[in-house]
């Protein structure tokens, strides 16, 4: 019986994968002896992976604290194409040379015969202005360091779970419309015991971030982004988010934000501004805002000198927290024609406070995409 059997297997016709369709395929077996398994019968059928990833290293130092060097990132991305419809990406994190992997966003694209409307489902970053969706890899970023406002009040990186709409159209003569709308779980205020009737209020809006299941609030937060794009680099946006914050009162969460960038021929000029408000119980509502301009000037293709105006007031009793800052940098591109996503970048900055002494910091950084 156990010779009849064998002899049965080695004789059966092979499966021709390309002939089966991805459902069905995904409940054959393949025949005994044959090459590959479940992610060689996925490239079969159309799916076309890809594997990038970008890696950051610095050295810097500022008043007060001693020079290090520091491995910022070493970041993957994963992703694929199916048959032109699906896309789904995933980008893993290792962050300051740590043992821990994090998952910066994971989501899924899913496509319609229209360019005017795209679902995008998972783990993704937050449309609010342009830096924290397309420009964060440091590979692309002018300074090493991000702006003051994208660090306390847009908490670059921004990534949520939810559902995304999003989309554009043609307008002629090199405009083009696009827009995006989102419901996630939101940011939420960090509480020590949420059920003890204290509530936590207008916290650290970095320190809200990665709330990936709303296990006490099933309030959504909702946002939304228009932007036009144009001839010479230009673009402009505006965009909105709103949802509640707190986990043991309703205590809502506003931010509102503008954006502009023009890059005609070898000048960069960009600017954004937002601003944040957080109700408060116990008085009147937070309210914090911030600011930055972005100058650059490409010399020759390998030498860029770039300069940045920073400002924040974070809306706190303590005044020593507003902040403005002036930096001053280089990009320099080795091989600007093979290797255009090998830079090293170079800044000096000082900063001054509403009360105490500037302080000043220097960093030296190599980033390359690949």
């Amino acid at each position: 019986m156990l010779l009849a059997f064998l002899t049965g297997v080695l004789a059966a016709e092979p499966v021709d994968v390309t002939d089966i369709a991805l459902d069905e395929l995904l409940e054959v077996d393949t025949v005994g002896g044959a090459e590959g398994s479940f992610g060689y019968r996925l490239q079969q059928v159309g799916v076309s992976p890809w594997l990038h990833a970008y890696a950051v290293g610095e050295l810097y130092g500022e008043t007060g604290t001693a020079p290090t060097f520091d491995l910022h990132y070493f970041n993957v991305f994963v992703g694929a194409e199916i048959q032109d419809v699906v896309v789904p990406e995933v980008q893993l994190e290792y962050e300051h040379g740590g043992g821990e992997i994090q998952m910066r966003y994971g989501q899924v694209d899913i496509r319609t015969p229209s360019d005017a409307l795209t679902f995008r489902v998972g783990k993704f970053m937050v449309p609010m202005g342009t830096y924290n969706e397309t420009l964060y890899p440091e590979f692309l970023t002018p300074l090493p360091d991000r702006p003051l406002v994208l660090q306390e009040i847009v908490p670059v990186s921004w990534a949520e779970v939810g559902l995304q709409l999003r989309g554009g159209a043609e307008l002629g003569k090199g405009w083009r419309l696009g827009y995006a709308t989102y419901i996630v779980n939101g940011l939420e205020q960090r509480d020590d015991d949420p059920t003890d009737g204290v509530v936590q209020e207008a916290g650290n809006i970095r320190d809200m971030r990665d709330n990936h299941l709303d296990a006490y609030n099933g309030n959504k937060a909702l946002g939304f982004r228009l932007g036009v794009q144009g001839p010479n680099g230009f673009s402009a946006g505006a965009a909105t988010y709103n949802g509640r914050y707190a986990i043991e009162a309703p205590l809502g969460l506003g931010m509102y934000g503008i954006d502009i960038s023009w890059h005609p021929g070898p000048v960069l000029l960009q600017t954004e501004f937002f601003e944040a408000v957080l109700e408060r119980v116990s008085g009147e509502d937070r309210r914090t805002w911030g600011s930055y301009f972005l100058v650059g000037v490409e010399i020759t293709d390998w030498l860029e000198p770039v300069a940045q105006a920073d400002i924040i007031r974070p809306g706190l009793d303590d005044p020593s927290q507003d902040r403005e800052r002036i930096s001053l940098g280089v990009i320099l591109r080795p091989y600007p024609e093979k290797a255009r996503f090998l830079v090293v970048k170079g800044s000096g900055a000082m900063t001054t406070y509403g009360v105490g002494d500037p302080t000043y910091r220097a960093v030296g950084q190599v980033a390359v995409g690949f």
